[in-house]
């Protein structure tokens, strides 16, 4: 794993500021620090740890203080960036992480940003799939503390003088993660304690519903009342039985009453029914009498015209003859016509030539005779020529007024012959349509016969149902008279009784009501009872199981550490023997100590490892310098990141060491700068001490002048 770059805005007090780590390779990589706005230009707060926070930030969101995670922010803007890259087992990852007015996670792997993003705790999730890091594990960002991003204060709370066995237990606790132990042993102490209420409490409520259901009704004394009040409720059913039944006779008797007087009526009104009905039925037979008489009549007056038609010769052809005369008349009319126009042809024509010789006059010269001729003028006039014209065409005149006399006179003729012809048909038609309806009338004859016959059938039988209807009611009438004589019922006081037994039988039937809803609410009771009292058995052995927990918890607790010491121990001293330093330590060195305190784990847990010095004696942290001390608690951080990386539970090989060296003499520095060498990966360490400078191929130097910080490579 190879850091790439670094780049930050407005992170702490950066403002813009880019650094690149591709030509460190894996050499011990210094930082050193100078803040300019402080009086010495010593190198506090001038930005070293802000450059640790910041990959920090980019990898989890996360820094190690306790201050918020918005204070990153620097003063006087609202949003800041940090985008960190690397090479991770030979894959480009590079991530972008924005805080303030935005935030947002985003990440690339070789250029991609193929996973789920769709909020930044998802895009959160992949990131920690992607660089190994199980979901499951919730300490995780510990053990990147623990083993990756040291600090002098998580070191120190190890190997310092003032530093407690608890100090200790929960550095080593942190690291097994038994602070989850820890708190489910609370979780279980409290849900103990709280069922342990509940249980006191139900154990309370079972002996007051105890007690209340000893002083509640008997099983036996509920079914005794029940079977008495059923007993008394039979007996009142079978009386009100026996008074309905008494009710139904007397209602069937009142009804007999009812029917009697009604049954008389029904007898007078059948006999004029009767009369009635044969009264129509006479006048029914009078009417088809009149139907059959008007019928015969009209079958005489078709025998009648039969007879006339008989005498008419030809009466069947006078529509052909009437026709056939027609057209004879309109061509004598036709001929009449043309005579008559050639006789005023050939009358006007004479009358031309005689006007012609009237107004002819002579030439005086040559005394030849003349005439005008509107269209050609004067024109010779041949008088004897004239005169045999006028003589020709009134002989022609007299031959055409004689045909037209005679065709007038036919005219006349044949007029007179269709008149009388049309009269003639007329007559025969209006009895020939009399015929057609005397026959569409006489066709009913037969009809009204079978209806007379069909008639006087229904007379005979609805006379006889006249005479079975009256005789069927004159025997009812003598059973209801027979039934009904004699009897004597008081209704009024039957229903009373009958509604004083309803009354009795309701009382009895909410009484039982009442004793089966107590039998069900004792059954109620009784069953909630047990239900409680299973519910309190159920409980009371959960809180057995927590109790059991709780006793478990320092066995547990002390089998786990104890498990852990002897290769913790081993892997410390291995480096010690690197430092060549003379110690070696005793992990193993555990005792119970009884609490004193209510509530709490029956014994605690000491831890007080001893050092062993170059003699051999046996020492407390105490008693040893503060480079000595340095010394143990480096060699205790590298322990613990070799077991962290050899369990799989660290991914990272690079190291953010923090001002560890410090307070260590010269030989101490080149003892531990020897012994970082030796470990894979990059190693970034942070000084106070500039004399540093020589010892180290690559440097960092972090320049802060008026209140922005600065990387000068």
């Amino acid at each position: 794993m190879q850091l790439q770059n670094l780049k930050i805005k407005n992170f702490k007090s950066f403002v813009d500021t880019k650094i690149s780590f591709t030509d460190f390779g894996n050499n011990n990589i210094l930082i050193l620090g100078e803040n300019r706005d402080s009086e010495g230009n010593d190198s506090n707060e001038s930005g070293k740890t802000a450059l640790f926070d910041a990959i920090s930030f980019a990898l989890f969101g996360k820094i190690p203080i306790s201050e918020s995670v918005d204070d990153i922010i620097k003063a006087g803007t609202s949003q800041c960036e940090v985008e960190f890259s690397m090479i991770n087992n030979g894959e480009s990852l590079r991530i972008n992480r924005k805080r303030g007015k935005i935030d947002s996670l985003e990440y690339w792997v070789n250029g991609s940003d193929d996973h789920p993003k769709s909020t930044n705790t998802i895009t959160q999730n992949a990131l920690l799939e992607y660089l190994g890091i199980s979901l499951e594990n919730k300490e995780y960002y510990n053990d990147f503390l623990n083993t990756t991003y040291f600090s002098v204060d998580l070191l120190k709370s190890f190997a310092s003088k003032q530093t407690t066995s608890e100090d200790r237990m929960k550095l080593v606790s942190r690291f097994l993660n038994l602070d989850k132990l820890e708190k489910a042993y609370k979780v279980a102490m409290k849900k103990r304690k709280d069922l342990q209420k509940e249980t006191d409490s139900i154990t309370m409520l079972v002996q007051s519903a105890q007690n209340e259901l000893t002083g509640m009704f008997s099983f036996n004394e509920i079914e005794n009342q029940i079977k008495d009040e059923n007993k008394l409720k039979e007996q009142k059913v079978k009386e009100l039985k026996e008074i309905e039944e008494k009710i139904e006779e007397a209602k069937e008797t009142f009804e007999a009453r009812k029917r009697l007087d009604g049954i008389e009526d029904e007898i007078i009104s059948l006999k004029k029914n009767k009369i009635q009905y044969f009264e129509l039925l006479k006048n029914t037979y009078k009417q088809k009498e009149e139907e059959i008489e008007k019928l015969e009549n009209l079958q005489r007056r078709k025998k009648e015209i039969e007879s006339e038609l008989s005498k008419i010769p030809q009466f069947g052809d006078l529509d052909i003859i009437i026709d056939e005369r027609e057209r004879e008349l309109e061509r004598n009319n036709n001929k009449r016509e043309k005579n008559w126009n050639l006789f005023r042809e050939k009358l006007q024509n004479i009358e031309l030539y005689k006007s012609m010789l009237k107004e002819s006059m002579d030439c005086p010269e040559c005394k030849t005779s003349l005439m005008y001729n509107s269209g050609v003028g004067l024109q010779k006039l041949d008088k004897d020529e004239a005169y045999k014209k006028i003589k020709i065409l009134v002989e022609e005149k007299d031959g055409f007024e004689k045909k037209y006399t005679k065709y007038d006179l036919k005219r006349t003729e044949l007029s007179s012959i269709i008149d009388k012809t049309k009269e003639v048909n007329s007559g025969v038609k209006k009895l020939l349509f009399e015929i057609d309806y005397i026959n569409n009338e006489t066709y009913k004859l037969d009809i009204i016969e079978k209806d007379l016959i069909e008639l006087k059938e229904k007379e005979k039988i609805r006379f006889e149902e006249y005479e079975t209807q009256e005789n069927t009611l004159k025997i009812e009438q003598q059973k209801l008279i027979d039934k009904t004589s004699g009897f004597s019922f008081d209704m009024d006081k039957a229903f009373q009784i009958k509604n004083d037994l309803k009354q009795e039988i309701s009382d009895a039937d909410r009484e039982i009501g009442k004793c089966l809803s107590l039998k069900k609410v004792r059954e109620e009771e009784e069953k909630q009872l047990q239900k409680i009292k299973q519910d309190l058995k159920s409980k009371e052995k959960i809180v057995s199981d927590y109790s059991i927990l709780e006793d478990c918890y320092p066995t547990i607790r002390r089998w786990k550490i104890e498990t852990f010491l002897p290769e913790f121990q081993e892997t410390v001293n291995k480096y010690l023997r690197k430092l060549k330093c003379g110690l070696q330590t005793n992990m193993d060195l555990m005792k119970l100590k009884k609490s004193a305190k209510k509530d709490e784990n029956k014994y605690k847990i000491e831890f007080k490892p001893e050092v062993i010095d170059s003699a051999g004696y046996v020492r407390n942290f105490s008693t040893f310098s503060k480079g000595a001390s340095i010394r143990v608690a480096i060699c205790t951080g590298l322990a613990l990141r070799d077991i962290a990386l050899k369990r799989g539970s660290v991914k990272f090989d690079f190291m953010l060491i923090d001002e560890i060296l410090d307070g260590v003499d010269k030989s101490g520095d080149d003892e531990i700068l020897l012994l970082l060498e030796s470990i894979i990966g990059q190693k970034f360490i942070i000084s106070h001490n500039d004399d540093f400078q020589n010892r180290f191929r690559s440097v960092i130097k972090i320049i802060k002048e008026n209140n922005v910080s600065r990387i000068e490579q």
